[in-house]
């Protein structure tokens, strides 16, 4: 989605760096985001503003919410702007990934080596401006008493 020239806004905009995934010339957005604590701090790059929350009932166990938040980004284009030497990650036996900091617990960014992809938690964006809610997926699984509202599609699975 390409944005105006001279837009004001936090977060900034800017011309994409060349080697991203967008066309030449495409505005996108640049988003801050750390954990609690503050031990882990990062920087994205997005062209969509897409958040996609996710209904499965691993996302849920591990949120403890009726879903999870998160804005999915190229590998190139998340930076950590310190050592996440805080950053861990739990693994199941079936190969699903959790990235958190070991000191406060909070969701942290957690990359797909299959898909070379970041999925980036949108609750620890310094800033939600521009980012809208685009699917919600894995809605067959949802908790019963949770009622999705807005307009954003929702997928029974993926």
């Amino acid at each position: 989605m390409p944005f105006a020239k001279g837009a004001k806004a936090t977060p900034t905009y800017f011309r994409a760096r060349s080697g991203a995934l967008c066309n030449s010339g495409e505005y996108r957005l640049k988003f801050k985001g750390s954990c609690l604590c503050g031990a882990l701090h990062y920087e994205i790059y997005t062209s969509k503003g897409e958040i996609y929350q996710c209904h499965c009932s691993k996302c849920r166990r591990v949120t403890g919410a009726p879903s999870n938040a998160n804005i999915v980004v190229d590998g190139n284009d998340l930076t950590w702007l310190k050592e996440p030497a805080e950053l861990r990650q739990f693994e199941t036996s079936e190969g699903w990934v959790s990235s958190f900091c070991s000191v406060c617990g909070s969701k942290a960014p957690c990359k797909d080596e299959r898909y070379g992809i970041y999925y980036v938690p949108a609750g620890g964006l310094d800033s939600d401006e521009g980012l809208s809610v685009a699917r919600h997926i894995y809605v067959g699984s949802k908790a019963g008493w949770n009622i999705i509202g807005g307009h954003a599609e929702q997928r029974s699975e993926n």
